[in-house]
């Protein structure tokens, strides 16, 4: 069973008016629907990162799984191991380098194609700490990405990537919290039922010196909005 679909907008009510064609068993059949107009605003779909506790959900491919997850309702706080954090330690000093790189895929099965359009939105929570008071530790950037994969494993990116510039700075050995939003542009961009979403959160940093290392996290608690994606969504 395959769709086509015209759409035009009715001019004395101001509605879509959408016409299907479908076709069943090799027949045609022509539906039509009457869609209420939203003046141009998109549909917003948010999306929490997640981590799945002792569950994990599998990929196109059928067999590769993951535990990080894109969500529309965050996991209960109490989760049988649960993660609510990546965390790792950079000695570079002086030249900026990437110290966590990490992936969240949705958790939906679509039913069918999605047009994804329009502005994507990301939020994430960083920090950074040093190992002592000598060197101040530093994150530079956040790199924001946003791809779908294919039941070969395939990585297709939508959109390009956001790079954010920052200076959070800290030279004391507790974490110095904050948050980063990036921005991405799509247009007509497809995500097929077959298909998985995923985003990408590169963090970057660096140390003044050769004395003390530092530390970065990037945090997704559950039953947060700590890390998320806002995606504009045409029904």
């Amino acid at each position: 069973m395959t769709d086509t679909e015209i759409r035009v907008t009715d001019q004395t009510s101001g509605e879509y008016v959408r016409t299907y064609e479908r076709t069943v068993n090799s027949l045609a059949v022509n539906m039509q629907a009457v869609v209420p107009m939203r003046a141009g605003i998109l549909n917003w779909l948010t999306l929490y990162a997640q981590h799945l506790g002792d569950e994990t959900i599998t990929l196109p491919d059928g067999s590769t799984t993951k535990k990080y997850i894109l969500t529309r309702r965050p996991m209960p706080s109490d989760l049988e191991g649960v993660e609510n954090y990546a965390e790792d330690t950079g000695n570079t000093n002086t030249t900026s380098a990437s110290v966590i790189s990490k992936s969240f895929y949705l958790d939906e099965k679509l039913l069918e194609d999605l047009q994804l359009n329009g502005t994507v939105r990301f939020r994430t929570t960083v920090a950074v700490k040093s190992s002592g008071t000598t060197d101040i530790a530093y994150i530079d950037s956040v790199k924001f990405s946003l791809y779908k994969i294919d039941s070969s494993g395939t990585s297709t990116q939508l959109g390009s990537t956001r790079i954010v510039t920052v200076d959070i700075q800290n030279n004391t050995t507790t974490y110095v919290e904050k948050s980063v939003v990036g921005l991405i542009e799509l247009s007509g961009a497809t995500l097929e039922s077959a298909q998985k979403l995923y985003a990408t959160i590169d963090i970057w940093g660096h140390t003044a010196g050769s004395t003390d290392t530092f530390d970065v996290k990037l945090s997704y608690d559950a039953g947060t909005s700590k890390t998320y994606v806002e995606i504009a969504v045409e029904e």
